[in-house]
């Protein structure tokens, strides 16, 4: 039997399992027939096996898993292996902060050299860094935080603060990984802990990003971010 590789994350969507391997940072689509196969060949697949499937599927499934070993994806050991777990996120209610509503609050010298910082660290990692390092990072990052800060008005402050900032340095449509990570690092700058969140849809496939402390989403708004299913939650 085999195992799913730790760099890799999943997510169940429609009728389909979606994998992001971080490592690679590439993502997979496994049909319902093929899924169900799985389910008796892979630990911890998100799908109950199916006790009626037919002798052709579940050999393209043991096939499909032989590929996915050649690639790295799965490994026939279970050493240091962690049960798989289906990201957990509170699914988003609010903006924390509205974004084309509130006053931009006043910005201090701090603020932008922590802003700076931030937006240097999240270019640096994009460029020269897997996906996997990146994650690797904000766990780091955010396990240092021994007594991280909780409240929401200096939160809600610090997101109206980096929208302002952002302003100036970079638009953000189409990069919204970039602006999740910079927005990430630098509430952790300011000792606040936000899960950094990748999600996944189909018909046709898209990936997005985005931040949350709660149900509060702080960088984009509850009704777009619900039509994407977690993939990775950090």
């Amino acid at each position: 039997m085999y195992s799913l590789v730790p760099n890799i994350y999943l997510c169940r969507v429609l009728d389909k399992v979606v994998m992001l391997d971080v490592a690679r940072s590439r993502y997979y689509a496994v049909d319902e027939n093929t899924s169900a196969g799985l389910a008796t060949l892979v630990r911890d697949w998100p799908v109950s096996p199916c006790a009626e499937i037919a002798r052709q599927e579940q050999e393209e499934a043991r096939t499909f898993a032989e590929s996915l070993f050649a690639q790295g994806i799965l490994t026939n050991s279970t050493r240091d292996m962690d049960a798989r777990r289906l990201p957990s996120v509170i699914p988003a209610r609010e903006q924390l902060f509205d974004w084309n509503l509130s006053d931009i609050p006043k910005i201090g010298g701090a603020d932008l050299a922590r802003f700076a910082s931030s937006a240097i660290r999240a270019s640096f990692l994009l460029r020269f860094s897997s996906l996997g390092m990146i994650v690797n990072d904000v766990s780091a990052r955010k396990g240092r935080l021994r007594r991280p800060k909780t409240e929401l008005p200096v939160e809600r402050e610090l997101a109206g603060i980096f929208r302002g900032l952002r302003t100036f340095a970079y638009s953000a449509p189409d990069r919204c990984l970039y602006d999740s990570l910079v927005l990430t690092y630098f509430l952790l700058a300011h000792h606040f802990s936000p899960t950094w969140v990748i999600g996944v849809k189909l018909q046709p496939f898209s990936a997005h990003s985005w931040v949350q402390d709660g149900p509060y989403v702080l960088n984009g708004t509850p009704d777009y971010v619900r039509q994407f299913t977690p993939i990775l939650a950090v």
